[in-house]
């Protein structure tokens, strides 16, 4: 089974890149061999299980994201879990990037956007836009109703309202080209501004 066997990594991303994520109640982590545990505040371990292997050969480091009630893993696939048992609610297909998915809002409900540009209902993982501004390295960024996807080039888009027919395509706001170099880092709003730091340490505001 594809299990036995360890997939790709690298030495500046190995098998524990991805950063925990937590309700007050449980600990939830993902590492880069597929597999996902909870653990209890005091470090009792609720639950472990292997959901599938990363295939990038550079390892994995896309973090799990509490939404909807649901924790999100996206590996090659976007799974959607009951917190408290691991159990799979949905899963949905969506291209692995090393970005972590996000919680944005279609009106009021709740999506997961991902890396590469998917949005995701998130009771039941129907896909209501696809690959909007895939993303190499980077998390989008959510402010409003509005979506960020920062590195090499850019966009900015309008989430809809509603959805419509199970489809919530949104509306191109704008577009820009910052300096072209790897952006490692997703980036940060503060103060009405969008920072992106390079890898060698330029700074685009």
């Amino acid at each position: 089974q594809e299990w036995y066997a360890l997939p790709a990594t690298h030495g500046a991303n190995g098998f524990a890149s991805p950063t925990p994520t937590s309700d007050g109640k449980r600990v939830y982590v993902l590492y880069g061999t597929g597999v996902a545990a909870a653990y209890e505040l005091d470090g009792k371990r609720c639950w472990i299980k292997f959901f599938e292997k990363p295939i990038n050969g550079w390892g994995h480091s896309a973090s799990p994201l509490l939404a909807d009630g649901k924790l999100i893993l996206h590996i090659r696939t976007v799974f959607a879990l009951d917190p408290a048992t691991g159990n799979e609610i949905w899963k949905t297909p969506s291209p692995e990037h090393w970005g972590s998915p996000i919680l944005a809002h279609v009106g009021k409900i709740p999506v997961v956007v991902t890396a590469h540009g998917d949005i995701l209902r998130g009771s039941d993982g129907v896909k209501l836009a696809d690959k909007i501004f895939p993303l190499t390295y980077c998390a989008p960024l959510n402010i409003g109703n509005r979506l960020y996807f920062i590195e090499n080039n850019g966009k900015c888009v309008e989430l809809p309202a509603e959805i419509v027919s199970n489809r919530a395509p949104p509306r191109l706001a704008w577009t820009t080209t910052p300096k072209a170099e790897r952006y490692y880092a997703s980036p940060l709003y503060h103060d009405g501004l969008i920072y992106a730091v390079m890898q060698h340490g330029h700074l685009s505001v």
